[in-house]
């Protein structure tokens, strides 16, 4: 049988032979008081049978508190300072009570929460050996070796302190209190902070405000009140700035649904496209933001009218095509916004019908941001919703996002002039499950030559009148991302102006 012993390295971990952990053994039997517990019991053990313990009077343990220093046993008068004397020093200063058993507490607050190994019980023979003709003069029993759960805590401590105060001390109580209260204050400060610290951490140019965990109806500078809807990630409400009384709206975006670091970056990226873009007729201005614990706060101006989709399903079912007029302006309002946003280097990656609001003059404006990202600095992810996706995008090849935008503002005037899944209902999306890479390949095929393709589309939807824009639309499909026109260039198409 091997028994492991003491390290004689820190992390190292030595064995010794039966008979060498014996010699180790018989060191400290003239020391260790009380019998061997069965975890310690050695065997054979009438070979030591000759040998007896010292005798109580000649030596003796020292018990060890955890902290590491030696202190005297239960009876045993001290060195420098009887039991009388120290007791007799704080009985007529009870505010030395109070200040040495703060000084005590603070001294040993952590010895009390460590765990003290079975070897802690007893000294060694080396270092007892020193102490023993000073300090120890009574073999400590069982009784007498206090484990962690027995031994007073600070609190049962303090409480001792307060049963020895009487009405002189109250002056130093109250100046105790003060203390306290002020260092209560400051440490609340500091926990304050760190959570504003860790709250910020992963958007650092959002200021932070406290909400109460719960969405709020006021928040700051502004009053929020009834939802107007809801998305995957957000929730929307009527809000309204103290200072002014143009109504807004805020998205309130539950951080617990970012599960992924590209979903904060999406976060940051939408925060940032809309400080930049600022004030645009046709992009919903951001009007502060602020975030808490659990929740981000965009704060935007509020567009009153309906969102395309909708605004095309109603004429989808009153069977009314939408007005020339309409079209113009609608198109002529996403082409400037697109504009905008490709010249400062983003790119939306989200156009759709849901994502556009168009007014009662049916000039319209581009909404959530919230997949925006740098032109040139694409995730190789597909982002998007069908059928708006380009097709570079579903083959994972993209390298410029501003033409992906341009295809999915393309995929919607299809749909303003032909009806709402214009192109999914061509190319039997709706009837034939296909993959991101299957459905990117057919779109390539297809529109390779974009004006042919086009022709497809209107013939598989029956659709005979021609379209003004048709020349337009048919670039803004083309297959080849670098034949795609600019949204710049859009802007001045020669059939807005006709």
């Amino acid at each position: 049988m091997k028994i492991a012993h003491e390290s004689d390295h820190p992390g190292r971990v030595v064995r010794a032979s039966d008979s060498a952990r014996q010699v180790a053994r018989l060191e400290v039997q003239g020391l260790a008081s009380g019998p061997l517990s069965e975890d310690e019991d050695m065997t054979p053990r009438d070979q030591w049978g000759t040998l007896n313990r010292t005798k109580k009077n000649e030596t003796e343990i020292a018990k060890s508190d955890y902290s590491g220093r030696v202190v005297c046993c239960p009876g045993t008068p001290k060195s420098d300072v009887s039991m009388d004397q120290e007791e007799a020093v704080l009985a007529t200063n009870p505010v030395a009570v109070a200040g040495s058993t703060f000084t005590h507490l603070s001294e040993v607050s952590g010895s009390f929460l460590q765990k003290p190994s079975k070897k802690s019980k007893f000294l060694s023979a080396s270092t007892t050996a020193s102490t023993m003709e000073t300090d120890i003069t009574e073999d400590p029993s069982p009784d007498d070796i206090e484990t962690p759960g027995e031994r007073p805590t600070n609190i049962d401590k303090l409480r001792d302190v307060l049963d020895k105060l009487q009405l002189d001390d109250l002056d130093s109580l109250l100046q105790i209190r003060d203390s306290l209260e002020a260092k209560c204050k400051e440490l609340r400060l500091q926990a304050d902070r760190k959570k504003q610290q860790d709250a910020c951490s992963r958007l650092p140019n959002i200021s932070f405000a406290e909400d109460g965990n719960r969405t709020p109806s006021e928040l700051s500078d502004w009053i929020i009140s009834r939802e107007l809807g809801s998305g995957r990630y957000a929730k929307v409400f009527s809000a309204k700035h103290r200072s002014s009384s143009d109504a807004q709206v805020v998205k309130v975006i539950e951080k617990k649904v970012l599960s992924s670091k590209q979903d904060w970056i999406n976060a940051n990226n939408e925060h940032g496209v809309l400080c930049k873009i600022g004030k645009h007729p046709n992009i919903a201005k951001l009007t502060g933001a602020l975030q808490s614990q659990e929740r981000i706060y965009f704060f935007m101006e509020f567009v009153k009218g309906k969102d395309l989709f909708d605004f095309l399903k109603l004429r989808q079912q009153n069977r009314s095509p939408v007005p020339k007029d309409a079209v113009v302006k609608i198109f002529s309002s996403i082409a400037s916004a697109l504009s905008t946003c490709h010249r400062l280097g983003f790119c939306h990656r989200d156009l759709k019908p849901e994502n556009i609001i168009v007014q009662q003059n049916y000039v319209a404006k581009l909404i959530d941001f919230g997949c925006a990202c740098s032109r040139s600095q694409l995730e190789s992810q597909c982002v998007g919703t069908m059928p708006f996706i380009a097709p570079e995008c579903m083959l994972e090849c993209v390298l410029d996002g501003a033409p992906a935008d341009v295809w999915s503002f393309g995929v919607i005037l299809l749909e303003i002039v032909h009806g709402l899944r214009a192109l999914s209902n061509s190319l039997g999306w709706d009837t034939t499950e296909k993959s991101m890479q299957e459905t990117g390949s057919q779109l390539t095929t297809v529109f390779q030559n974009p004006v042919q393709g086009l022709a497809v589309i209107r013939s598989a939807l029956k659709s005979t009148p021609a379209f003004e824009g048709d020349e337009t639309l048919a670039c803004m499909l083309h297959a080849d991302p670098s034949q795609r026109p600019m949204a710049e260039a859009l802007c001045e198409a020669a059939w807005l102006h006709q």
